[in-house]
């Protein structure tokens, strides 16, 4: 079952913050769990009630199978944008993998197999874009 909490968290200088935790717990065993702030609270509602549908709709999304699937890891798959997924190639740039002598530009076309396309497309697209 999905569900949302949040945490008002005053800052040093006055001003609060709302930490949204939401995620899909079955039993005492939590399976998904996600966490971002905001400034406003009205912000942090929306985003709780919008991400608690998504993962009753969509189910617990799990990065593990693609990571697997294009030998990538787990932060790489976290940080692909959509403007990185290219149809036509069939593969995905990953920005900035992990290299012993070079921290930043380390950018790579990596293509993908079916089923990690097929996970691509499954998943939903942001609002813009």
């Amino acid at each position: 079952m999905a569900y949302y909490n949040m945490v008002k968290r005053p800052r040093a200088d006055g001003t609060v913050r709302y930490r949204l935790t939401a995620g899909v717990k079955e039993g005492d065993k939590h399976l998904h769990r996600e966490t971002r702030t905001f400034g406003k609270l009205a912000q942090a509602r929306t985003w709780g009630a919008k991400r608690v549908a998504e993962l009753e709709e969509n189910g617990v999304p799990n990065s593990n199978d693609i990571s697997i699937l294009s030998c990538m890891r787990v932060v790489e798959v976290y940080k692909i944008r959509w403007e990185d997924v290219d149809e036509k190639q069939k593969a995905v740039l990953v920005r900035d993998i992990k290299a012993p002598r070079k921290k930043s530009g380390n950018h790579i076309l990596v293509p993908l197999l079916a089923e990690a396309r097929a996970m691509c497309s499954a998943s939903p697209k942001p609002a813009n874009g």
